[in-house]
């Protein structure tokens, strides 16, 4: 294995030889899609570099010649901008730095501030921010990216490199809202399972960057190459689509408000204050398709889940496993549904992202909820059942996720009790099963892996 699981020896350490094995494909699997998820890799196949032309002698030029970026040829702009803001960000300046490093102006990307001081750049600034929830690092790395694209002019490009996080790391509240608004509204809506697109329905509303206001507000051409976290690589969600048009109105930001019982939460009062605006008119509004400032943007989903899962498959193309792409939906009966599958079938991989209602105040997150409530639902059967995150951060627990199987669960009131007080880290913890990675430098939403044995 790569060596991406820091735990290792630890989770293999079982009796069982027939589970230990299962144990090794399945988080050999893991580590396949790690590195099918590596942004600078992802960052580096589709920049373009030629070297010059011949000189005397007939040997090659050392000097860099034509330079493309997803098609676009750099000789054809005055500076090159780069800007950017995620949890695989960092990875991604890094090698666009290496790659074209002399022809960069300047350029800024706001990281996770736990893994900031790892990238080594010297044209790209690397900025700490903070996630699930905005800080005030995100909003001033967000001033300095501001800047950045409105210096850009019409002759010049911008490289945005944007991923998972993103909507915390790029942050600039509207005049109006203050930044601790949009952190309490981001925790609240987490907290009551509000879906992805649900969340940054709000969000995009709060915000002077997102719902393709990054764009609006630049006269260069720009180019945007994004590693998705979301199901079905909608570029509207990613990062909140600081570059991509948005669908969503004020409207829909006050219904999920009132959907999710926020709307008359006194806290809530000048976020309410922003959509009433909005939906009177008020408000400007996030910026829609058809709108010209998107013939100078060019889009580009560089890493996502689809490609993870493929690796994952091919490490275990002899169980012939059961793809299930586009998973979302609540773990609880996601759980249920894998399941069933895998009932069925031998192998079952899966990719997406589930959201959990929280009524407790345990540690732990929804892949390590959702691995418990699958070899919980096989009823004693013998399987090794793995689901994490990665970004090798599942909920408010330090654990990647969780790798399980039916002899985890025989104590189903003590799992029963962790699941209701949604505590699967430290249950999982004392079982020896909790899967860490630390942060990965990517995220391309989670991944679930089971396997009979």
């Amino acid at each position: 294995m790569g060596g991406k699981i820091l735990n290792l020896k630890e989770l293999l350490g079982v009796d069982d030889a027939c589970e230990q094995e299962a144990r090794e494909l399945v988080l050999s699997a893991f580590e396949a899609v790690l590195e099918a998820a590596d942004a600078g890799k992802a960052v580096e196949k589709i920049v373009e570099v030629e070297k010059g032309g011949r000189v005397s002698g007939g040997q090659e030029s050392e000097h860099e010649g034509v330079v493309k970026i997803a098609g676009v040829d750099l000789d054809c702009f005055e500076n090159v901008f780069v800007v950017g803001a995620g949890k695989a960000s960092g990875a991604m300046a890094e090698a666009l730095e290496e790659k074209i490093g002399e022809r960069i102006s300047v350029g800024a990307v706001n990281v996770f501030f736990e893994n900031a001081g790892e990238f080594e750049t010297k044209k790209i600034k690397i900025q700490p921010a903070s996630h699930p929830e905005p800080d005030a690092r995100s909003v001033e790395g967000t001033k300095r990216i501001v800047e950045i694209m409105e210096k850009a002019g019409e002759r010049d490009l911008v490289v945005c490199l944007f991923s998972g996080g993103g909507s915390a790391m790029l942050e600039l509240p509207r005049e109006g809202v203050t930044l601790a608004d949009v952190q309490q509204v981001t925790r609240e809506l987490n907290k009551r399972g509000a879906s992805i697109s649900e969340l940054n329905a709000v969000r995009k509303h709060l915000s002077r960057v997102k719902g393709g206001l990054l764009a609006k507000n630049c006269k260069a051409e720009i180019v945007s190459l994004l590693v998705s976290d979301v199901v079905g690589d909608d570029l509207r969600v990613i990062a909140s689509g600081p570059t991509a048009p948005d669908a969503t109105t004020f409207n829909d930001a006050g219904n999920v408000l009132k959907k999710y019982l926020l709307w008359e939460e006194v806290g809530m009062k000048r976020v309410r204050g922003i959509v009433e605006r909005g939906v009177a008119g008020g408000s400007l509004e996030t910026v829609k398709q058809g709108d010209a400032c998107f013939s100078r943007v060019k889009n580009i989903v560089i890493a996502g889940n689809s490609i993870a899962l493929k690796a994952a498959a091919g490490e275990l193309k002899e169980f012939a496993p059961a793809v299930v792409e586009n998973v979302k939906g609540d773990a609880r009966e996601v759980g249920r549904e894998l399941a069933r599958v895998l009932k069925e079938k031998k192998c079952v991989i899966a990719g997406g992202e589930t959201t959990v209602k929280v009524n407790g105040s345990g540690k732990g997150g929804r892949n390590q909820e959702l691995a418990l409530r699958v070899a919980r639902e096989l009823n004693g059967e013998k399987a090794v059942v793995f689901s994490a995150g990665t970004d090798g951060i599942d909920g408010n627990s330090p654990a990647a996720g969780a790798i399980v199987s039916e002899k985890t669960v025989e104590g189903r009131r003590e799992v029963e009790r962790a699941l209701e007080e949604n505590d699967s880290y430290t249950f999982l913890k004392r079982k020896k099963s909790v899967v860490v990675t630390g942060a990965t430098g990517t995220n391309v939403n989670d991944v679930f892996i089971a396997l009979k044995y």
